[in-house]
């Protein structure tokens, strides 16, 4: 089973932040790594086993998700999805029910309601600049 991780953040000048988003799949054996950047920049990097790295630079849309399709087999938007069903589930009791609660500012926790695991979480910036 290959390793999917989907980042999310801010980049740009502290005072105009845009988000961003970077999801990462590793193939099971190793051989493929691929990371698709879409935020401010549009990129995509990819690495083979023979230890070339590619870093394609296109700015059209929609391009960069193509490559990422044909390289890794799985659309980047279906990417963003098997990595939220992940998280959608308590890795602890299995549960799929959650509750959203507050923590310090700008802080939010998705809590297991059946055995009290953190499920999953977000940071929103905004809310302490």
């Amino acid at each position: 089973m290959a390793t999917i991780n989907v980042r999310q953040g801010s980049e740009g000048p502290s005072h105009d932040p845009y988000g961003y988003t970077e999801i990462e799949f590793i193939s099971t054996d190793g051989e493929i790594e691929c990371i698709i950047h879409s935020g401010l920049a549009e990129w995509i990097k990819i690495k083979v086993s023979q230890e070339m790295t590619y870093k394609i630079e296109d700015y059209k849309f929609g391009t960069n998700a193509q490559i990422f399709e044909q390289v890794c087999g799985i659309s980047p938007h279906d990417a963003e999805k098997v990595d939220q069903r992940r998280r959608s589930r308590c890795r602890k009791c299995g549960s799929k029910q959650g509750e959203w609660t507050n923590g310090y500012p700008g802080e939010s926790f998705l809590i297991c309601v059946r055995c009290g695991n953190h499920m999953d979480y977000s940071f929103n910036e905004s809310a302490i600049i």
